[in-house]
C-alpha cells in the first residue's frame, strides 16, 4: 500500500506509512485532480481542512513533450489528521517519543492519503482530467495507464491545449484497415513536435495525410499528391475553391517540396521555418476534424 501524508501549514509531503514515514525533498508537485464524465466536469470534493479528496502526485514532467506522469491518491476514511511517526530534520519542533525499535521518532499530525486503484473509472485512456484549484485549473488528456509493482495505476497525461498538440484519434471513427497505420503516423507527428526541425515535422504531417486521403480513395500505398488527385476525381467538385480538406492537403504537399534542397535551388524559395511547421500541423488538425476522425 502507498500513502502520502500532507501538512499544508509546513508545505511538507511525507511518504512511506503512518508507522514509518519520511519527508520527500524536494517536495513533489501535488495538486487536486478531477475526472471529466463525458462533457461534464465532476465537482472538486474537499474534506479535512478544505483539502481535496483526491490528489495527483506528480512523479515526472517532460517540458518538451508536455507530458506528466503520476499517481492518484484519495483521502483515507480514518479520522483526520492521522498521527505519523516520521524522521524530519527540518522540523525539530515536532514532539518525539521512543519507537518500537528503541529509536526516537517524531510525531506529526498529517492529512493522510492512500493510493487510489481507480476502480469504477472504466476506459481511462483518452479521458480528460482537470488538475489544480479554481480559478486556474488545467486540462490534461490521459494517454496511457500502467500499474507499478504494487498495483497502483500510473497515469501518463498530455496537455490538451499545448501549442502544436494533436487531437486524440477516436478509434470508433477510424476505418479498422487504417487505424493502426494512422495511429503510428500520428505518434510520429507528436514525437516530432518541439523535438525535430520544421522539415521533419512537415514530412510527418505529409505521411499522416497520405494515409488519410489514401484511405478515402481506397489506396493506402499511394503518395499524397496522387491521393489528392484521386480524391478530387472521386468527389467531382471544384476543389480549389470549395474543399478545405483538399486545400489543406495541397498546402502540406507544397511545404514538403520546399523541404527538398533541389527544390530550394530550383525555385529560389526560402527554407522552411517553425511557422511553416505550425501551418502543416494546423492543416493536419483541420483534415482530421473535417473527416470526423477525432474525439
Amino acid at each position: 500500500m502507498e500513502y502520502i501524508g500532507y501538512d499544508r501549514h509546513a508545505c511538507a509531503v511525507y511518504e512511506g506509512m503512518p508507522s514509518s514515514g519520511f519527508r520527500v525533498e524536494p517536495a513533489p508537485v501535488v495538486v487536486p485532480i478531477r475526472f471529466c464524465d463525458g462533457a461534464s466536469l465532476l465537482p472538486l470534493e474537499t474534506a479535512y481542512e478544505g483539502l481535496p479528496s483526491w490528489m495527483f502526485r506528480e512523479d515526472d514532467f517532460d517540458a518538451v513533450s508536455r507530458t506528466r506522469r503520476g499517481r492518484v491518491f484519495k483521502m483515507g476514511h480514518q479520522l483526520q489528521p492521522e498521527v505519523w511517526s516520521v524522521t524530519d530534520h527540518r522540523r525539530p519542533e515536532l514532539p518525539t517519543e521512543v519507537g518500537g525499535n528503541g529509536w526516537l521518532v517524531q510525531r506529526a499530525p498529517l492529512a493522510t492519503y492512500v493510493r487510489d486503484t481507480l476502480h469504477g473509472f472504466e476506459g481511462l485512456t483518452r479521458k480528460t482530467v482537470v488538475l489544480g484549484w479554481d480559478p486556474y485549473p488545467t486540462s490534461w488528456q490521459i494517454v496511457n495507464v500502467e500499474c507499478n509493482m504494487v498495483g497502483t495505476p500510473v497515469l501518463w497525461l498530455k496537455a490538451r491545449h499545448s501549442l502544436g498538440g494533436m487531437p486524440m484519434l477516436d478509434d470508433a471513427k477510424v476505418d479498422p484497415v487504417l487505424r493502426a497505420s494512422l495511429r503510428d503516423a500520428m505518434g510520429k507527428v507528436d514525437a516530432s513536435v518541439n523535438r525535430l526541425g520544421p522539415v521533419e515535422v512537415v514530412d510527418r504531417c505529409r505521411d499522416a495525410l497520405s494515409l488519410i486521403f489514401g484511405s478515402h480513395v481506397g489506396n493506402l500505398a499511394t503518395d499524397l499528391g496522387p491521393a489528392l488527385e484521386m480524391y478530387g476525381k472521386k468527389e467531382g467538385i471544384d476543389l480549389k475553391q470549395n474543399d478545405i480538406r483538399w486545400n489543406c492537403g495541397r498546402i502540406v504537399a507544397r511545404l514538403h517540396s520546399r523541404g527538398k534542397p533541389n527544390e530550394l535551388h530550383r525555385t529560389a524559395a526560402r527554407a522552411l521555418t517553425d511557422e511553416d511547421a505550425e501551418l502543416a500541423l494546423a492543416c493536419l488538425r483541420a483534415v482530421l476534424m473535417d473527416f470526423g476522425l477525432v474525439s
